[in-house]
């Protein structure tokens, strides 16, 4: 059986690895629109910021594995999939496929504004290596996502100053409740970045030595600006018989199947029902990533594994304080915090079960928070935190 898979990140290489786990035999190649072999961009800031070296930035026992495990062709940018021929066309081939997987991730997306080209992304390492180079001291980052947090603490550790420019009341709205984000927020000014919120990005124009950033109401001067508003799936190449949803993604099923017999798709790409809310969204995090790969991989082997649906699930670490969310922090019926020491834990209710956590200042215990949220059980009151969870998830020793 031949077996094509485009993209090579976490999505990819754990569909590969699922696969070989119960595949020792089927032929398969992975196309990746990149030059490099396999690297997380999580790390990229810390690449940017100094702390890992380009040889650290790609692991040496990944990409050992794929190239054992698979024929990995980089600069393979596909143009387009026949289903009907199963066809993947590239910029310089044609392959056929049995079996195709789709986990080619997503792209920076960027404001549809006058001067938005001359912007910096990060999602490549040819991204990021474009940042650790920028020439001045003065950088704009529009957007207060994760992407635009991490990156303006990566540039902060280079003596960067910083301002960032953001849409929404709060910064990483998406993430966190209010509460914590004005938190975070503190913490961002004590390291001297500045934040203005509330502000639309109009235009984006360049002078002689810098850019001028237009808002609605203000105008900001910078050496560069970076613009970090979120991604779209990276899904162009598709042709019209597989179905894309709400938000451009591809639609699967519990399986990672698409519409389309023997086309599976994982990772950022895909719209996932959302396990909290009963919706169906793109939840492009690096564990639903890993793990939609994992289910992916398992069906194209044979073996029937079955996704329930994604969680959102963020951390970040500033002044080696670490803010975790999980699930819904924003809609609940109320809301139950416990501080313990250094460790604040906030948990959001609904109809007597928990729908979304947040904790400052520990994570170790996230993935069974996280595993607790998945099962929708009730609590019972007085309710003690992780404590209580921790006994619920954890088989008790005999």
């Amino acid at each position: 059986m031949k077996i094509i898979i485009i993209g090579n990140s976490i999505g990819a290489f754990s569909a590969l690895k699922e696969i070989r786990k119960h595949d020792k035999n089927s032929e398969i190649t992975i196309l990746s629109r990149e030059r490099y072999n396999y690297y997380s961009p999580i790390l990229l800031p810390y690449y940017i910021n100094g702390r890992l070296s380009e040889e650290q930035l790609f692991p040496k026992h990944i990409n050992l594995f794929i190239q054992k495990n698979a024929k990995l062709l980089l600069n393979e940018n596909v143009l387009n999939i026949n289903t009907k021929e199963k066809i993947v066309k590239t910029e310089k081939h044609l392959f056929k496929y049995d079996t195709l997987i789709i986990a080619s991730g997503a792209s920076p997306r960027k404001l549809k504004i006058p001067g938005a080209e001359e912007t910096y992304v990060l999602r490549t390492f040819e991204d990021a290596k474009k940042i650790k180079n920028i020439i001045g001291n003065e950088i704009i980052i529009i957007g207060a996502g994760p992407v635009g947090i991490e990156t303006a603490l990566s540039l902060v550790e280079q003596k960067k100053k910083i301002k960032i420019i953001e849409m929404m009341d709060s910064i990483l709205s998406t993430i966190f409740s209010k509460n914590i984000s004005y938190y975070i927020e503190d913490q961002l000014k004590n390291l001297g970045i500045e934040i203005y919120k509330s502000e639309k990005v109009i235009e984006i124009s360049k002078t002689r030595k810098d850019y001028l950033v237009k808002t609605e109401g203000k105008k900001f001067k910078g050496n560069a600006v970076i613009m970090a508003v979120g991604v779209t799936p990276n899904t162009n190449f598709l042709d019209e018989n597989i179905k894309v949803g709400r938000y451009n993604g591809i639609i699967v099923d519990e399986f990672m199947r698409t519409n389309v017999p023997d086309v599976y798709a994982a990772g950022d790409c895909i719209e996932l029902k959302n396990l909290i809310e009963d919706n169906t969204s793109l939840i492009p995090v690096w564990p639903n990533a890993f793990e939609t790969g994992k289910i992916a991989g398992a069906n194209v082997a044979g073996k029937v594994e079955r996704y329930n649906g994604g969680i959102r699930i963020n951390s970040i670490n500033i002044l080696n304080k670490v803010y975790f969310s999980v699930g819904n922090v924003w809609q609940g019926d109320k809301k139950i915090e416990i501080q313990n020491n250094e460790i604040l834990e906030v948990y959001n209710i609904k109809n007597n079960k928990i729908i979304g956590v947040e904790i400052i200042g520990d994570v170790k215990w996230a993935g069974v928070i996280k595993r607790f949220l998945t099962t929708k059980k009730e609590i019972k009151m007085p309710f003690k935190g992780v404590e209580d969870i921790k006994e619920i998830i954890i088989p008790q020793k005999l």
